[in-house]
């Protein structure tokens, strides 16, 4: 085994042993339930990929990467470093977008979330999509900014595909938050 694809194996592994800390500390920065588990849904996919890739340690994915320094202790910076990089390294606004509603979703998950808030509104200016407008309404449901994340679940409503499976749940779980956020 390389050295490279051992580091590689380690972090799942640390992934795994870390995920009740992370859970821990997601229950005292992030109120809402529904968010974290999104959160920590999203990390053992992506535990999941990497644990697909540790023998191609070279193609783990920049978010990946980013993901596993965090729960490794790394610094955010340093995780923030490797989606900018993976965003000077293409020219397609699309992958730039998704890439900054990476670095949202990693302000997220380590609490930062002013940046976050910044982040998704760069991915939107960037190439706007309902995921761009969804994750906007989320981080400002997080920071109980109730009017922009009702402005936000409207755009992301009015953008969804309705020929998208699941179509209806969404727009009803989007309506119904809506509708509590509006009491």
């Amino acid at each position: 085994m390389t050295q490279e694809a051992k580091k590689s194996n380690d972090a799942v592994t640390m992934s795994t042993a870390n995920v009740k800390g992370l859970s821990a500390k997601l229950n005292s920065l992030i109120p809402s339930g529904k968010v974290r588990t999104i959160i920590l849904v999203g990390l053992i996919i992506i535990g999941g990929f990497v644990y697909a890739n540790t023998n191609k340690p070279s193609k783990i994915p920049p978010f990946n990467r980013a993901t596993i320094l965090i729960l490794k202790g790394g610094k955010y910076d340093d995780a923030i470093k490797i989606l900018d990089s993976a965003i000077r390294d293409t020219s397609n606004k699309n992958q730039i977008a998704e890439l900054n509603l990476q670095k949202a979703s990693v302000s997220i998950s380590t609490a930062h979330l002013d940046k976050a808030l910044t982040f998704a509104k760069k991915a939107e200016s960037t190439y706007p999509t309902s995921s761009s407008s969804s994750m906007i309404a989320e981080i400002a449901k997080i920071q109980d900014n109730k009017k922009l994340a009702i402005q936000w679940y409207e755009t992301t409503l009015k953008r969804l595909d309705k020929n998208t499976q699941g179509y209806d749940l969404t727009v009803q779980e989007l309506n119904d938050t809506v509708k509590a956020l509006s009491q």
